[in-house]
């Protein structure tokens, strides 16, 4: 977007519904949702950096590790996590020091100061969450696509009747408990949040669930 600014391109527009991690998980901390540990994820942490975290650590007391998505990434962040919850200490770690730094990338991190204003987000199962979002300034709203065709998409549902994918991602049901799991909800037909990616818990378990049992 700011390389479209400084060439003065017109045809181009975005439909903005970047998300803010960090408060997501302080929202789930203080709406009573209890954590051992926390795992932050890597390509997020790429951006933000390990100071990102920090405050959830001092403010909440929770032991962090960031962690990359390769399997002996994870494996080592899992290690890293329980050595410090066995320990007692609540400190963060960098398990991904290849790619993350303790900053993070400061020039994302101006140039999106420079183009978006943090929002209240509303996030599907989990409802309005505060500053947890991001939205075009003012002076950038030309290439908002949402403004530019003047759409005001219809309010829906949150999510269809029957499902928990709210309880799940608050770590208080698992998707087997949930009545449309692996039924009317499936990787090939999702229905809540939680089946559409291959991130996502539910699809976790309904490709892997075996290995819960």
């Amino acid at each position: 977007l700011k390389e479209v600014i400084d060439k003065g391109i017109e045809n181009f527009k975005i439909y903005s519904v970047h998300r803010l991690t960090p408060p997501a998980v302080e929202a789930l901390i203080k709406q009573g949702t209890v954590f051992d540990g926390l795992i932050d994820p890597g390509h997020v942490s790429t951006i933000i950096g390990v100071k990102g975290w920090e405050y959830i650590t001092k403010e909440y007391g929770i032991p962090q590790v960031v962690a990359g998505f390769e399997p002996v990434d994870f494996l080592m962040g899992v290690f890293m996590l329980l050595r410090m919850i066995r320990k007692g200490e609540a400190k963060i770690e960098n398990q991904y020091t290849r790619v993350v730094r303790y900053e993070g990338n400061v020039e994302a991190q101006r140039t999106i100061e420079t183009l978006f204003d943090v929002v209240d987000s509303k996030w599907r199962a989990l409802g309005v969450i505060p500053k947890s979002g991001l939205e075009l300034k003012n002076e950038y709203k030309e290439y908002e696509i949402r403004t530019f065709y003047k759409v005001n998409p219809p309010e829906l549902p949150d999510l269809e009747k029957g499902c928990i994918c709210g309880a799940v991602l608050r770590g208080l049901a698992l998707p087997t408990q949930c009545p449309l799991f692996g039924k009317k909800c499936t990787p090939r037909n999702p229905i809540g949040p939680c089946m559409v990616s291959y991130e996502g818990t539910c699809q976790i378990f309904y490709k892997y669930g075996a290995l819960f049992q």
